[in-house]
Order: C-alpha cells, then sequence, then structure tokens
C-alpha cells in the first residue's frame, strides 16, 4: 500500500471513531494512546479467556484420563471373569468326558459280556431292549417250573443227576465260549443263566425246582438292588447337573448388569472422544488460519521495512556520492584560489567561478537530499507505526474472531452434547427395553427348564416309588418263597407219598398268584426302564441345548470383549494422537505468544522513541519562543537606548554650543568666577563629561554589536551573545541614568542665564 492511501485510510478511520481530520497532533496521540490502552484491555481480556479455556481443556483432559483408567479397570475384571467362566468350562468339560469315558468303559464292558456269552446281536442295541431280553429269558427260566407231572419219587437222585447233567452242559458251554470268571460277572450284572435251554424235561423236580426258585429270587434282589444304586446314581448326577446350571444361570445374572454397564460407559467415552476429536481439529484449525494470516502480515511488514530499508540506503549511498563531490569540488576550488592568489591576486576567473556555483549547487542538493532523507524516515516511522497499530488491532481483531468461534463452537458442543446425551438416553432406554425382553426370555427359559426339572423329579420320584413298591413285592416274594420252602419241607416231611398229587396242586395254586405278580412287576418294570430312557434322553437333548447356548454365549461374549477390546486399542491410539496434537499446540501458542510479546516489545519502544521525539520537540519549540521572546525584548530595549542616546547627543550639542556661547560672551575673570563658583557647588564637572562620552561611545557600540548578533542568529554562538546582550543593556542602563542626573543642573543654569540676559 502507498502513503497516501494508508494516511488516507488512518483519516477515514479517525473521522469514523469521532475525531475530525482538521485536529491537531496532540488530539491523534490521545486517542490512539486511549484506543492502545483499549486494545491493550482487550487483550488481556482475551489472554485470560483463552487461560481459562486452556483450563477448562485440561480439567476435560484429565476426566478423560480418569475414565481411561475405570476402562482399563473394568477390563481388567472382565479379563478376570471371564478367566475364571473360562476355568470352569474347562472343570465341566473335563468332568464330561470323564463321564463320558465312564460310559464308553461300561458299554464296553456289557458289549465284551454280551459277545462272551453269544448275544453279539444285542450289542448294538439300546439298554431297554437289553433289559427286555433279559426279562423275557427270565420268564422262559420260571416257565420251566411248571411242569408237574415230570416229577419223580426219588427226586434227590434225578435232581442230583439232574444237575449233573446240567453242570456238565454248562461247563461244556463255558469251555467253548468263556472262562469261568467272565461268567460270574455276568450273572452278577444280569442275573440270569441259560442253562434252561440244556436241560431235558426228564431231569427236572420239586428240588431242582426249589433251587431254581430261591437262585432266581436272589438274582433278582440283586438286580434290583442294582438297578437302585443306579438309580441313586443319576439321581445325584441329576442334581449336580441341576446345581450347575443354575449357578451358571445365576453368574450369569450377576454379571450381566456390569458387563452392560460397562459396554455403555465404553460407548459413552467412545463418543466423547470423537467429540474431543471434533472440537480439537476445529481448534487446530483456527489456530492454523490464524497462524497463516499472522505469518502473511509478518511477511508484508518485513517486505515494507526491507523496501524502506534498500530506499534508505540507496539515500545514503546518493548522499555520500554528494559529499565526496562536494569535498572534491571543495579542494579544486582551493586549488583554484591558491593558483589565483599566485597569479592573479586581486581577480576572479571563470574557472574559479564555475567550481563555486558547482558547490552551491552540490550543497543544495545534499540539502535537499538530507530533507528527503529526514522526511522518508519521518514518513517510514509513522508508516511502521500505523503498520503496527493495524496489525496490533488485526491480532485483536482476529483474537475476538477466535474468542467469538469459540464461543460459538462451545455452545454448539454444547447442544450437540446434549442432544447426544437425548439420543443416548433413548438408546439407553431402548437397550433396558431389549435387556429386559432378553431377560423376561431368558426367565421364561428358566421357568420351562425348572418345570422340566420338576417334571423330570417328580417323574423321578415316581420311579423311586415304583421301585419301593417293586422292592416291597420282591420282598414279599422271597417271604412267599420263604414259606413255599417251609410249606414243602413240611410237605415233604409228613406226605413223602402223596408229594405227587397233592403237592403238585398246591404248588400250583400257590404259584398262579405269584407268577401274575412277577409278570405285572416285569410290566411295571419295562414301563419305568422306557420312562427312564425317555427322561435320559429328554435330559441329554436339554443338556445339548444348553450346552450349544453357552457356546454361543461365550462366542458372542468373546467377540464382543475383542470388539471392545479393539476398540479401546483404536481409542488409546486416538488419545495418543490427541495428546500430540495438544503438545503441538501448546508449543504453537508459545510461539504465537513469544511473537506477540516481541512485536509489543517493539511497539513499546517505538511509543518511547515517539514520546521522545514528541518531547524534544516540544523543547525546541518551547526554546524557540523563548528566543524569540528574548530578541523581541531586547530589540525594543535597544530601540529605546538608541532613542535615548540621540535625545542625550542633542542636550550635549546643546551645552557645548552654549559653553562656547558663553565663553565668547564672558571675559576670563567672570569665566574664573564662574568657574570657581561652579567648583564650589559642582566639584570637577570635566570628568562626568568625559565619563558621559566614553558611556555613550560604548552605548553605540554595544548597539552595532547587537544588530550584528540579531542578522547572524543561526549558530549556537548566537544564543550565548543574544544572553550575553541583556546583560550588557542592563548594566549601560546605570551610566545612562547618571548622565540624565549630570547634565540636569546645566540645563537649569542656561535656562537661568537666558533669563539673566
Amino acid at each position: 500500500m502507498d502513503q497516501a492511501e494508508v494516511l488516507d485510510q488512518i483519516s477515514s478511520w479517525m473521522s469514523e471513531e469521532g475525531l475530525a481530520p482538521n485536529s491537531s497532533k496532540e488530539d491523534w496521540l490521545c486517542f490512539m494512546w486511549l484506543t492502545l490502552q483499549h486494545t491493550k484491555k482487550r487483550l488481556s481480556n482475551v489472554t485470560k479467556d483463552l487461560e481459562t479455556n486452556r483450563a477448562k481443556h485440561l480439567a476435560e483432559m484429565a476426566e478423560v484420563r480418569k475414565s481411561l483408567g475405570q476402562i482399563r479397570i473394568f477390563t481388567e475384571q472382565k479379563d478376570a471373569l471371564a478367566q475364571e467362566i473360562q476355568d470352569e468350562n474347562d472343570q465341566l468339560r473335563k468332568q464330561l468326558q470323564h463321564l463320558i469315558s465312564l460310559q464308553d468303559a461300561q458299554i464296553s464292558e456289557v458289549a465284551k459280556m454280551l459277545y462272551q456269552q453269544g448275544l453279539t446281536e444285542l450289542i448294538h442295541s439300546s439298554p431297554s431292549e437289553q433289559v427286555a431280553y433279559l426279562l423275557v429269558e427270565r420268564d422262559s427260566l420260571l416257565e420251566t417250573n411248571e411242569d408237574p407231572s415230570k416229577l419223580s419219587g426219588d427226586g434227590n437222585l434225578q435232581s442230583s443227576s439232574g444237575t449233573q447233567a446240567v453242570n456238565a452242559a454248562v461247563c461244556q458251554s463255558t469251555h467253548k465260549r468263556a472262562p469261568q470268571h467272565l461268567q460270574n460277572a455276568w450273572k452278577r450284572l444280569f442275573g440270569f443263566h441259560r442253562r434252561h435251554a440244556f436241560m431235558p424235561p426228564e431231569a427236572t423236580s420239586l428240588a431242582g425246582q426249589a433251587c431254581s426258585l430261591e437262585k432266581q429270587c436272589s438274582r433278582l434282589e440283586r438286580d434290583v438292588e442294582e438297578s437302585s444304586r443306579r438309580l441313586a446314581m443319576s439321581h445325584k448326577e441329576i442334581r449336580r447337573l441341576t446345581d450347575e446350571l443354575e449357578s451358571a444361570h445365576l453368574t450369569q445374572k450377576a454379571y450381566e448388569p456390569e458387563l452392560q454397564s460397562a459396554q455403555q460407559e465404553v460407548d459413552h467415552l467412545r463418543e466423547e472422544v470423537e467429540h474431543l476429536k471434533k472440537y480439537e481439529m476445529a481448534e487446530l484449525r483456527k489456530t492454523k488460519e490464524l497462524n497463516d494470516r499472522l505469518d502473511h502480515e509478518i511477511r508484508a511488514l518485513r517486505n515494507r521495512v526491507r523496501f524502506l530499508d534498500a530506499e534508505k540506503n540507496a539515500v545514503q549511498q546518493t548522499v555520500a556520492f554528494l559529499q565526496e563531490e562536494v569535498e572534491k569540488l571543495k579542494s579544486e576550488q582551493q586549488e583554484g584560489q591558491t593558483g589565483e592568489t599566485k597569479v592573479r591576486p586581486h581577480k576572479e576567473t571563470d574557472e574559479v567561478r564555475y567550481p563555486r556555483i558547482k558547490a552551491e549547487q552540490l550543497e543544495s542538493a545534499l540539502q535537499e537530499q538530507h530533507q528527503k532523507l529526514h522526511t522518508v524516515q519521518a514518513k517510514a516511522n509513522q508508516v511502521a507505526e500505523v503498520t503496527k497499530v493495524d496489525s496490533l488491532q488485526k491480532e485483536v481483531e482476529l483474537l475476538k474472531s477466535a474468542l467469538q468461534q469459540q464461543q460459538t463452537d462451545c455452545r454448539e458442543t454444547n447442544l450437540i452434547r446434549r442432544n447426544e446425551t437425548g439420543r443416548d438416553e433413548h438408546e439407553k432406554l431402548k437397550t433396558d427395553t431389549e435387556c429386559s425382553e432378553n431377560q423376561s426370555e431368558m426367565w421364561c427359559l428358566q421357568l420351562v427348564d425348572h418345570r422340566d426339572q420338576n417334571h423330570l423329579t417328580a417323574k423321578i420320584c415316581i420311579m423311586d416309588q415304583k421301585v419301593n413298591k417293586q422292592n416291597e413285592a420282591d420282598r414279599q416274594l422271597s417271604k412267599n418263597t420263604s414259606l413255599t420252602k417251609e410249606h414243602q419241607k413240611q410237605l415233604w416231611e409228613e406226605n413223602m407219598p402223596l408229594m405227587e398229587c397233592s403237592g403238585c396242586q398246591e404248588l400250583r395254586k400257590t404259584l398262579s398268584p405269584i407268577q401274575e405278580e412277577c409278570e405285572s412287576l416285569k410290566k411295571e418294570i419295562c414301563e419305568t426302564l422306557k420312562c427312564l430312557d425317555k427322561e435320559r434322553s429328554k435330559y441329554h437333548s436339554m443338556k445339548e441345548k444348553y450346552k450349544e447356548k453357552v457356546c454361543q454365549a461365550e462366542h458372542k461374549f468373546d467377540d464382543e470383549t475383542s470388539r471392545r477390546d479393539e476398540k479401546i486399542k483404536n481409542l488409546e491410539r486416538n488419545l495418543s494422537l490427541c495428546s500430540h496434537s495438544l503438545t503441538k499446540e501448546r508449543e504453537l501458542v508459545v510461539c504465537i505468544t513469544e511473537e506477540n510479546e516481541k512485536l509489543l516489545d517493539e511497539r513499546r519502544k517505538l511509543l518511547w522513541q515517539l514520546n521522545e521525539a514528541e518531547n524534544n520537540t516540544k523543547e525546541s519549540h518551547f526554546t524557540a519562543s523563548l528566543f524569540k521572546s528574548r530578541v523581541d525584548y531586547l530589540e525594543t530595549e535597544n530601540n529605546k537606548l538608541g532613542n535615548k542616546i540621540l535625545d542625550m547627543s542633542d542636550q550635549i550639542n546643546i551645552l557645548e554650543r552654549n559653553l562656547q556661547n558663553t565663553q565668547s560672551l564672558l571675559p576670563t575673570e567672570e569665566l574664573q568666577k564662574c568657574f570657581n563658583h561652579q567648583q564650589i557647588f559642582t566639584p570637577q564637572p570635566v570628568h562626568p563629561l568625559r565619563d558621559m562620552v566614553a558611556g555613550i561611545q560604548c552605548l553605540l557600540d554595544s548597539t552595532h554589536i547587537c544588530d550584528s548578533q540579531q542578522t547572524g542568529l543561526t549558530s549556537p554562538l548566537c544564543s550565548e551573545t543574544l544572553g550575553r546582550s541583556p546583560e550588557l543593556s542592563y548594566l549601560n542602563l546605570t551610566p545612562y541614568q547618571s548622565l540624565s542626573d549630570l547634565l540636569g543642573p546645566p540645563s537649569v543654569l542656561v535656562i537661568t542665564e537666558n533669563t539673566t540676559s
């Protein structure tokens, strides 16, 4: 920008602010001083606001760090809980594997026993089918005892022979199939014997039937005991599994709200971090824009200063060149003058006049260049001051705009945060409703599971009751068998000859209800076994479903934990980036503050220089006014003294004439008398006249000196002569008064003489 444009802008700004364009420089400086103070106040307020904003920002960052610490604590707790749940799951899996291995071992043992007994068809069948097969075998064994016509008189021999034959057949069969200890294990487990397939019908007797009944009863008792023991084991396993399920449900319920709260806090912190990112990015952009503007202005000022320095250097170079030329011309002039004094002492040639004229022209050009330099420096100082003031005003305006933008951004961020808090609350309500729905569904599923478990427990209780009934029936059977044995012994003892007819009929009568009871018990046992199989299948299916649900929940939990860990890592990265950006911003702010302080120092220096220049100008004006007043006063005094001197000179001339007249008229004696008479009244009048003449001459000399001093007032020596001249004038006033006093009486004498004559 040109200087004229800058001055026009300054004048327009001053007129807009209320100052007239014709106002004095002092008014302009006062107004500029007030504006500077106002801008300083605004800058202080802006800096205070910036410090408060920085403190708020630091507090927010501390809160974010605290929240991150809480998130880390929650993640550690979550990891510990996940580790505990994983350990529990591992323990449950190990227990399940152990149970499965036990079941597989039992199944393999049963398969081996069936293979050893030649029952390979039953290996792949279910346990219920195997039990049904055993019950059928038992029925077949019981049917062998229903042939009374085949009983012989010598029952002991036949029984012994039959037992021997049976033992031989069994030995042959076992010799062909398996050793004796495996057969005993098979008998312990299933309680039956395949001897009836090889027994001939002629070798049966009452003793053999009684022994077989006893064996069958003992085997049935063993089977019932084993079945009751297995039922108790199954009850224990069912209870243990139900307890584990309930504990798992309880742990899941206990940790569900904590996990939900942790997820909500993580989401909230993520949103806060995103808001902080946006806010910090906006602040970074604003600071960058401010820095760019300040850099542009600083570059413009530097270019302006460089341009002015270049102009100053150019002017200084021209001045130096002109001074060199002046010195050369002076030297040439001196050489010419010396040559002329030798050749022509009283005449000046054209060659000498020309360098003199040239020197005078160069001196005038030098003076003009000096004046231009002074004007350029003054203008440069004014421009620099104006530009600095403008830059400061622009900085203040930029800071104001930045503050306004920050306030608007804060308001917008507050509104956004409020809206987001409302959205978060709405989302929380939605999540709470969804969680309540999920909890209600889980409660329904748990109620269904509890109902199923209650049904299972009720069915198991019913089965236990049935088993107890079967045990009681077996006991009654054992009692009946014992009674039958006693009755048979009595019959054997009392009616040995009639045992063939009457014993058979009684045995048939007693065995018929026993067989019916056995059939009913078999049917009940089959039904109970079928129910047990169904319940076991249901239980296994429920268990598998629960395992699947648990696996799905674990997968979901693992996925959510992995996602949350990734999000936490991303948040930590973002926080690290934010901290790095904040450090950079702080460095930028520190640099900006340093530059502002430098500019303020330069401004203060310039203001101090301005004040010094103003004071110097004021002092110079004051001294000039004092000199003018002194000169005016001295001129008036000199005029007065000149008038007095003229009057005194006229009086002296008159007195001299009067004296000459008196000397010519009076004789010598009278003159002597007069002189004596005058000597009596006025002793020695000649000396004062001489003194008067000397004083008049001194006054004339002083008047000439004062006139010469008034003409030569340019040098600093003039001030000294002017300072001394009033002292001389004041000192010279006393002889004038004495002269007037001395000259007074002669005038009176002249008047008296004229009157006498």
